[in-house]
């Protein structure tokens, strides 16, 4: 009987009959695992590549907050953490692991950079098969990882705004253009109410033939003065008002002003008794020969400025800044030079003492940067000259027109001025259809531009993403520094 067995058993052992079949349903596990392989790993690399471009796009979106926003590292952390999680919901398998949490963020104030890690484990379906020759449960699973750098910026942002509202914006749409655009930038550096958490500081200046000056927002008072005016062979007493800065008479037109708004044009420079065509360059308010003739040349040759519409200086009250741009109301003819010069007065901190409450920072302090975007739909056309006239000694006004050549010229004066002190200049040519940028102001803005792609030609409904698309060049900016 055990013969028997060992002969069956010895002949079953030499029997080879059957083995292709068998190795075959082996290869066929192999050839499974190999070919399901692909689909598992293109699951691990579709997450991987979710996972970078949500946190990529969560670290930008809380390095943008900082940077505009004074909120907590806590805060900062936890946003980025609610903004990942968001994205990744929209984008990665159901059944995939997600490994993120706080503890995976590093926000370094000192260097201004945020670092974040995060990891998943994405299931298998096929390579697991291999488990048959292994009790090792490390096929089922691979694991995949993402990091990102970004840095923020910790610096202020100070805007100045300078808006054409000359008639000619009341062509077709464009005024309501420009409300909408100019509201839609407030928004964009104040998102909500709560401002005094964000780090911006804007501007408006509404410009035409000059600037509307609210005198409630200076230093400037408004007395009443006498002053000796002949008629016929006899000398009368004739009373008027006149605007003072600290004691020092203000030369701009005797007129009362609109609302207490004056409209002031550009300032003048003197050579002996003789004053010329050329605007004061140096952006202080009070130079020597200011206050040895106790008068600030301050002048005020028109009265077709936007004087519904007075100039706001810094300020990061949004509700006041939209509801000066919702009175916008259209008047006069573009004198650029004076709009710019009132820009530069708006951001420079030698003007601080003439504001009430705007306190501009220095150029040069590391702390801020400041922004200066321009816009038109015209030809710099209107400047004055200086021409004594008026009453007393020091009374001064500026009542007669230059060309467009002058205007030119002094406007790219003070967008080089604003340049070498660090100031980023934008420029917007708002136009119905026709080409611009060869056109005497077409060719000035291309100039008083930071760069090429900082000037822009708003055809109709493009001005808001313009400006809109300014507002983030001007956020990236202060981010990358």
């Amino acid at each position: 009987m055990l013969e028997r067995i060992h002969q069956k058993l010895f002949k079953f052992g030499a029997d080879r009959s059957g083995v292709i079949a068998i190795i075959t349903a082996l290869l066929m596990v192999v050839l499974i695992v190999l070919a399901g392989a692909a689909i598992d790993f293109g699951r691990a690399i579709n997450t991987k590549r979710a996972m970078s471009r949500a946190l990529d796009n969560a670290a930008l979106a809380v390095a943008s907050q900082l940077t505009k926003t004074k909120i907590s590292e806590d805060d900062a952390k936890d946003t980025l953490v609610s903004l990942f999680n968001s994205n990744m919901r929209r984008a990665s398998y159901a059944d995939v692991k997600i490994i993120f949490d706080v503890s995976n963020i590093t926000i370094n104030q000192k260097t201004s950079r945020i670092n974040a890690v995060a990891s998943a484990e994405v299931p298998t379906s096929f390579i697991r098969l291999l488990q048959v020759w292994s009790e090792d449960d490390s096929f089922s699973n691979l694991d995949v990882g993402s990091s990102t750098e970004v840095g923020y910026g910790t610096k202020e942002i100070e805007i100045a705004m300078v808006l054409d509202l000359t008639d000619s914006m009341n062509y077709g749409t464009r005024l309501k253009e420009l409300k909408t655009a100019s509201e839609g930038f407030i928004n964009y550096f104040f998102p909500t109410e709560d401002t005094a958490k964000y780090n911006a500081m804007i501007s408006l200046i509404p410009y035409s033939e000059g600037t509307a000056i609210n005198l409630d927002d200076t230093n400037i008072s408004y007395e009443e003065t006498e002053v000796e005016k002949k008629g016929g062979n006899k000398k009368k007493k004739v009373k008027f008002e006149t605007p003072v800065f600290n004691g020092f008479e203000n030369s701009t037109v005797n007129k009362k002003p609109y609302n207490n708004h004056f409209c002031m044009t550009n300032r003048i420079r003197k050579k002996g008794n003789e004053f010329r065509r050329q605007p004061y360059i140096p952006d202080d308010y009070m130079l020597s020969e200011d206050k040895k003739n106790k008068v600030l040349k301050i002048y005020a040759g028109t009265n077709d400025c936007p004087y519904y519409s007075p100039l706001v200086p810094l300020t990061n009250d949004k509700s006041k800044l939209i509801g000066a741009i919702s009175k916008f109301k259209t008047r006069g003819t573009t004198n650029g030079m004076a709009a710019i010069s009132w820009g530069m007065y708006a951001l420079s901190p030698e003007w601080n003492d003439f504001w009430k409450e705007s306190k501009a920072k220095k150029y040069d302090d590391g702390s801020n940067q400041k922004f200066l975007l321009l816009m038109t739909d015209g030809q710099f056309n209107t400047g004055f000259e200086n021409i004594k006239y008026g009453h007393g000694k020091y009374k001064w006004d500026s009542n007669e027109r230059f060309n467009s050549t002058l205007n030119s010229k002094y406007s790219l004066a003070y967008c080089n001025e604003l340049k070498k002190k660090g100031v980023v200049i934008a420029a917007v040519f708002m136009t119905s259809g026709q080409d611009v940028s060869n056109t005497q102001t077409g060719k000035i803005l291309r100039k008083c531009v930071t760069s090429k792609e900082y000037f822009k030609v708003a055809k109709s409904g493009k001005l808001n993403s313009i400006f809109q698309e300014f507002a983030k060049k001007f956020d990236n900016i202060v981010i990358a520094k």
